[in-house]
């Protein structure tokens, strides 16, 4: 048995205008990512979670109406759906936490896409110096320091962490020192 896990965590449509919705590619990209992982790299499908939105695919890219729950679609792969809100995030989180630590030898990916909390008129830093970086989630947000105190306990020795999204410098220092 391969001891690797990975999850994405998406929060792209959310908000009310249409002009910063990011679409359904934080999906696609994930599953993509995903695909990957379990050709080239022997992830087990069971280890894989993506959480996107609040667990709907919308029409027209992530603009239009719901279509279907993300575990009505047709998948290349049996993994784990489930809506990027913050008490799924959290709990699947705390779930790769305890089983990966299982194994002195687990590996585990965590990719989250977004958009990051910040001031869009300071273009060169969004008006976050000296301030915790924040990304959305569907229904909240997580910072900085709030994810880093929940990796904190993850004894992987092979860990992959990318946060994608604007103003979100903050995470690679205070993620990494908790961690």
């Amino acid at each position: 048995d391969s001891h690797k896990w990975a999850i994405f965590i998406a929060a792209a449509n959310f908000p009310e205008d249409n002009n910063t919705k990011l679409g359904n590619g934080g999906l696609y990209l994930a599953e993509g990512i995903a695909a990957y992982l379990i050709g080239h790299n022997q992830y087990p499908t069971a280890n894989i979670m993506i959480l996107f939105d609040d667990g709907w695919i919308r029409s027209e890219n992530g603009y239009g109406t719901k279509q279907k729950t993300l575990q009505e679609r047709t998948h290349d792969y049996d993994i784990t759906y489930g809506s990027a809100i913050k008490t799924n995030v959290l709990s699947s989180l705390e779930y790769l936490i305890a089983e990966s630590n299982k194994y002195p030898d687990s590996e585990v990916f965590v990719w989250v896409f977004g958009h990051g909390v910040g001031d869009q008129n300071q273009s060169l830093v969004g008006g976050k110096i000296f301030q915790s970086s924040e990304i959305f989630l569907w229904d909240d947000t997580i910072t900085d320091t709030e994810l880093g105190d929940i990796l904190a306990p993850l004894e992987s020795t092979k860990t992959t962490i990318l946060i994608d999204a604007c103003y979100a410098g903050g995470f690679a220092d205070r993620t990494i020192l908790n961690f």
